[in-house]
This record gives C-alpha cells, structure tokens and sequence, in this order.
C-alpha cells in the first residue's frame, strides 16, 4: 500500500505558506506621536479593476457577441454590472476614521492622484496637509487549474506619508488567498443575487487587511 505521509507534508507546506502571505508585517511601523492632532487626507486613485485570471468563454461581450474577453475587460464589466465597490477607498476612509476616533486627527480634503503615483507624486499633490493616507489594492478571480471553479484573492498595500518630507513613515501589504473559504466556488455562484458571495468575499478580505492596517500603519494593537 502507498504512503499518504508525502500528500500530507505537501498540504501542511501548503498551509505554513498561506499562513506567512497572511500575516506577513509591514516594512516600517507606525509611531502614534506622528498622528496625534495631524490634519490627514486620503490619496483617492482612479477605481481599482478586478482582475480575472483563468477566465473561460463565460466571460463574453453582450448577449450574443460570442467573443472571449480579455481579463481586465471582463473584471471590469462584472464590477460595473454589479456596483461592485472598490476596497481600496472602503479601507482607506476606515484608517481614516480610526485615526480620529485615536488621535484626533483632522480631516483634509481627498487628493485625487494617478494610479502607481509615486510618494514625490504624492506629497506635491497633497501640499498643505500634515499626513496623506495611501491605500492600493488589486483583488482577483482566479481559476482553479483544470476546473470549472474560482478562488478570489486581494492584494493590499497601506501606507503613510509625511507630506512635509516626503518620506514614508509606517506601511504594510496585506495579501488574502482563496478567500477564506474551504472550496473554490463556480462562476455562477459567485455572480449570483447580484454577485452577493463575491460581494462578501472581497468585504471579508477587506476587513482583515483593515485589521492589519490598524496595527501596521497606526499603529493600534489590541
């Protein structure tokens, strides 16, 4: 009879690795005294696309066009057909509002800024506040090899900038595989009810990169 031992030291590999992409810290840890009575604005980036990865001839162009499409076009398309929000920004205005509620921080005006802005971009962008609030995400729908079914994942990265530097002073990238959930699950249901389980997927996802954030860039622990 074979031995089962090198499947089950695969799978607990396999898990000792989602458990670093979790839990993995940020570069730079935050100082509370930079937030205390800061004025902040939050860095607000043209919308987040949801990728598809994988993608099969589920995803077309209109009712008939019959034509594949490309990834980002159809991450697109299921978003704007869903109003699907960005997490990015849902994250973003949460550290905000954590960073009153701790240190009073004051609210500025958003600064709308390019995609892949640098800090130097940034900081020019956002003269005349203390501290800017930088919040990046790529979320994606990603097909299981040689199956009919999808993992979601969300890639976050947070940061805070000293507007009056230049410099970054506390960050942290936050990396959610497969969703939390114990099975990939098909296209149709993950579209469902006006894609209600992706909906709570990239939520859930979310809210633990928030967690992380928390501690990370404000340096908040419970």
């Amino acid at each position: 009879m074979r031995s089962r031992a090198p499947v089950i030291v695969m799978r607990q590999s396999l898990a000792m690795v989602a458990a670093v992409l979790l839990t993995a810290g940020g570069t730079l840890q935050a100082d509370p005294i930079m937030w205390r009575g800061k004025t902040v604005a939050v860095a607000v980036y043209p919308p987040s696309r949801l990728q598809i990865v994988g993608a099969g001839a589920e995803f077309v162009i209109g009712a008939t066009g019959g034509l594949a499409e490309p990834g980002n076009a159809a991450g697109a398309k299921l978003q704007g057909d869903n109003a699907i929000d960005d997490p990015a920004l849902h994250v973003a205005r949460s550290l905000f509002l954590v960073a009153q509620q701790q240190y009073a921080v004051v609210a500025a005006p958003d600064v709308a800024v390019p995609r892949l802005a640098n800090p130097k971009e940034l900081t020019h962008a956002a003269q005349g506040v203390d501290l800017l609030l930088d919040v990046s995400a790529t979320s994606s729908v990603v097909k299981k090899p040689f199956s009919s079914r999808y993992w979601v994942n969300t890639n976050m990265f947070g940061r805070a900038i000293d507007v009056r530097t230049g410099k970054v002073f506390a960050d942290s990238f936050c990396q959610m595989v497969r969703g939390g959930d114990p099975d990939p699950l098909t296209y149709e249901e993950l579209i469902a009810e006006n894609a209600a389980h992706l909906k709570a997927i990239l939520a859930r996802e979310a809210n633990a990169c928030l967690e992380k954030f928390k501690a990370d860039v404000l340096g908040i622990r419970s």
